[in-house]
């Protein structure tokens, strides 16, 4: 194996160290999404788990609320 052959062997071991660096460093995304007869919607990201579960909480409460208790304004 000559210089060629050795500098490939750097170069992939370079390649899948910096790729196993960059995976290592990957925090997970939470996501909101918004499903209607239109289709899905991604209405918002993050990597905070609590916070978009704390959201995903409220609009289920939000929605309860609205069909147990359905505005009389209406006319």
């Amino acid at each position: 194996m000559g210089a060629i052959g050795n500098l490939a062997i750097w170069i992939a071991a370079a390649i899948i160290l910096a790729g196993i660096v960059w995976f290592a460093l990957l925090k997970p995304r939470f996501s909101v999404v918004l499903s209607s007869t239109a289709g899905e919607t991604e209405a918002l990201e993050d990597q905070d788990r609590r916070w978009i579960e704390d959201i995903v909480s409220a609009l289920d409460n939000a929605i309860a609320h609205r069909i147990c208790f359905p505005s009389s304004s209406i006319v």
